[in-house]
């Protein structure tokens, strides 16, 4: 009895430790190791995900329109706060392609294929009229606004009655000159009085001071290695206010300017140095 017993007690036990020991602590951890995931894995993945999302971010909001003053941002360095259109940047880059292979483009150039870069060249020479100015006490340009015919690059301003001008104004103009001497395009130089000067003119309406003040810009700018077949003189008299009621004296003064405006239209070739056509002038008798 005591054998059986025993026995039975060895068995007991050796099923406990089979069933408790054996299968069950194989099955735990058996089950942890095949179907957990490391905690790393899973804050791996997360950062993962959270920096693809923000290249994301980035890369739409570099391919959206760029700040300007009305979004809360500042106008990109093109001048009226848009961004640049892609033929700008095309040709930008025809420009940067020709200057790498020592062929820059001119503003001087006569080939009609360059003419679309040349356009491009002045317009990052010169700019639109919200650019800086010439120095003085206006906080904006001077002049009439910029239309799509034309540019005023500088506007300087006269003392009442005079066509002479002073430092600042000789600088302004001498500076513009620097920076137009090598193009091809036809400059305009506007004379303008103010109303109080058209009364006291007399019969010309003050024509002859108007023109008297373009011809002492133009005299600068020549003496300056402007060419005088790029200049056209203007006398336009008070006919272009830049401000059209002019009760006090500043005012007045803001209508006794030289505009020096930068057109579109090209400068022709000289007429005498164009080469004869078919033998034109041959000697008679010769074929």
């Amino acid at each position: 009895m005591s054998d059986h017993e025993e026995g039975h007690d060895e068995k007991g036990h050796g099923g406990g430790g089979h069933g408790g020991g054996g299968h069950g602590g194989g099955h735990g951890g058996g089950h942890e190791e095949h179907e957990g995931v490391p905690e790393w894995m899973v804050s791996f993945a997360d950062n993962t995900a959270l920096m693809m999302g923000l290249f994301v971010i980035l890369l739409a909001m570099n391919m959206g329109p760029k700040a300007t003053s009305v979004m809360g941002g500042n106008p990109d360095e093109n001048g009226a706060g848009e961004a640049m259109s892609a033929e700008d940047r095309m040709l930008d880059l025809a420009l940067g392609i020709r200057s790498a292979f020592n062929n820059p483009v001119s503003m001087d150039s006569k080939d009609p294929r360059d003419a679309v870069l040349v356009k491009r060249l002045r317009e990052k020479a010169f700019g639109p009229l919200k650019q800086e100015g010439p120095p003085g006490n206006q906080e904006t340009g001077q002049g009439p606004t910029q239309t799509d015919v034309s540019n005023v690059a500088t506007s300087v301003n006269f003392e009442d009655g005079s066509a002479q001008f002073n430092a600042a104004a000789r600088d302004a103009v001498i500076d513009m000159a620097t920076r137009a001497r090598d193009q091809r395009f036809v400059i305009e130089v506007r004379g303008h009085i103010s109303p109080t000067e058209r009364m006291r003119a007399g019969g010309d309406r003050g024509y002859k001071l108007a023109f008297d003040r373009a011809q002492a810009v133009a005299n600068l700018l020549a003496a300056n290695d402007v060419k005088w077949e790029n200049i056209r003189l203007v006398a336009c008299a008070d006919n272009e206010r830049a401000v059209p009621r002019a009760y006090t004296e500043a005012d007045q003064r803001k209508n006794q300017r030289v505009e020096i405006v930068i057109t579109k239209q090209l400068v022709g070739p000289d007429p005498l140095s164009r080469p004869s056509s078919g033998g034109a002038g041959a000697p008679a008798g010769e074929h």
